[in-house]
């Protein structure tokens, strides 16, 4: 049957903390809670302050007649082991900080997508404007400096880069180098979250900044 390969790669998908997470009863939810305070205000957060935050959150949405009973701590512990958040322990911290997956940040974008469908008209004007940008250098010699949060625009346009994570660089170098090399954990999620769609495209998160000369 021809549809075989289509049906075993779509079964395989189940699997998947995306889709798990889109899946189950209270997905939705969970994934407003950790886009409202890890994507669209910090990309990390010190563990104190995202359990002080959801757990105003937990109230809140218990007092609307949702069926929340564990705390905060409780539910941060099983959204870690399903691979929803990452946790890390800089170095000189106080405490663990929290981060989304890579698993939640597609989910994040997947639902935008359906949510905001003109989206995908404003990544294609985004190619172009690439295109002509590029062209304008090769043509005319120009040098311009790249502010973006798309690496892979950066990636397109740039010869050398610098990486900004929570206001301070964390890598600076040959475009190419920096994006192969992945030495900082933060580059290595902002490529890992580069989707297709005629080209390169990026969720906004922190800052990349690129120097094209």
């Amino acid at each position: 049957m021809k549809a075989d390969k289509h049906i075993a790669t779509y079964r395989r998908l189940r699997t998947q903390p995306l889709w798990r997470l889109l899946s189950s009863t209270y997905g939705l939810t969970v994934i407003g809670l950790l886009q409202s305070h890890l994507n669209e205000r910090e990309c990390s957060l010190p563990a104190s302050i995202l359990f002080e935050r959801l757990t105003r959150d937990l109230e809140e949405l218990r007092i609307q007649g949702e069926d929340f009973p564990q705390t905060a701590q409780a539910y941060v512990a099983n959204w870690l082991s399903d691979g929803y958040l990452e946790r890390r322990f800089p170095p000189g911290a106080t405490e663990e900080k929290y981060e989304l997956s890579t698993a939640m940040v597609e989910a994040i974008r997947f639902l935008s997508d359906i949510a905001e469908p003109t989206s995908a008209l404003d990544l294609l004007a985004q190619v172009e404007i690439a295109r002509l940008l590029g062209d304008l250098r090769a043509h005319l010699g120009l040098s311009m400096i790249v502010i973006s949060h798309d690496i892979g625009l950066i990636g397109r346009l740039t010869d050398r880069v610098a990486v900004m994570h929570q206001g301070r660089m964390v890598e600076v170098g040959a475009t190419a180098g920096v994006l192969s090399a992945l030495c900082h954990p933060y580059t290595e999620r902002l490529l890992s979250s580069v989707i297709g769609l005629e080209e390169e495209t990026h969720p906004a998160m922190d800052g990349v900044l690129g120097d094209a000369s």
